[in-house]
């Protein structure tokens, strides 16, 4: 694992992965889109980390894409959250979370809790912001760690030193939505230090990656 701050760390798993951030707590620890892999590979890297899946209490998912949610089902005792938008695509086996692309199955989700716009999570000394930031896909979420000023920003927001750093959009008005959620974490991320995005390198670069977004954006999309 690779640390990005105190008891932050990233799970480096093999491609197609996204990127996997793990949380470790006072008692237990979590972990935000842990992505999609083997259970051999998943246990190997937690190992690497000294740790065990039955350390995890709770699992954060930014979107239903499979690269980001697959291995989910390998923390049946953590409790899913996630909106309730990527929790009933999964739970409804929705063709948009490309779970056949990946060459994956659904899975049962037996606990499960929605976070809404707005909601700070508070549990084992991090505050976890939740923001909805439509564009990518509609049900998108960002998590913000208050004390650490990190943004987890899923497949919302690259790093501009990531090469076509533009999010992809699945449907129509993804760029506009887009747009505004970026100004919608400029305002509620205030004073952020670091990006953790869904792929690729992490940034320490916030603000500019934002404005660079903005800009490539406003010409591919609108």
């Amino acid at each position: 694992m690779k640390k990005i701050a105190q008891n932050i760390f990233l799970l480096e798993l093999p491609e197609p992965s996204s990127n996997a951030y793990v949380l470790l707590g006072d008692s237990k620890a979590a972990i935000v889109d842990p992505s999609i892999c083997s259970e051999r590979q998943l246990d190997a890297a937690l190992t690497a980390g000294g740790l065990s899946r039955k350390d995890f209490s709770r699992v954060f998912l930014t979107h239903s894409h499979a690269d980001h949610a697959s291995n989910a089902r390998f923390f049946p005792n953590a409790v899913l959250r996630a909106s309730c938008e990527t929790l009933e695509k999964l739970r409804k086996k929705h063709p948009e979370s490309f779970f056949a692309e990946f060459g994956v199955g659904f899975f049962e989700i037996p606990r499960a809790e929605e976070v809404v716009d707005g909601q700070c999570l508070k549990f084992s000394g991090f505050e976890l912001l939740c923001l909805r930031t439509p564009g990518h896909v509609p049900d998108s979420v960002c998590f913000f760690e208050k004390k650490s000023k990190i943004l987890f920003s899923g497949d919302s927001l690259f790093p501009v030193s990531l090469t076509g750093s533009v999010p992809r959009v699945f449907y129509s008005q993804g760029g506009s939505d887009l747009l505004r959620s970026w100004q919608k974490l400029e305002k509620e991320c205030v004073g952020a230090k670091v990006l953790a995005p869904g792929h690729g390198p992490i940034s320490k670069e916030v603000e500019k990656d934002l404005e660079e977004s903005r800009r490539a954006i406003a010409g591919a999309f609108l």
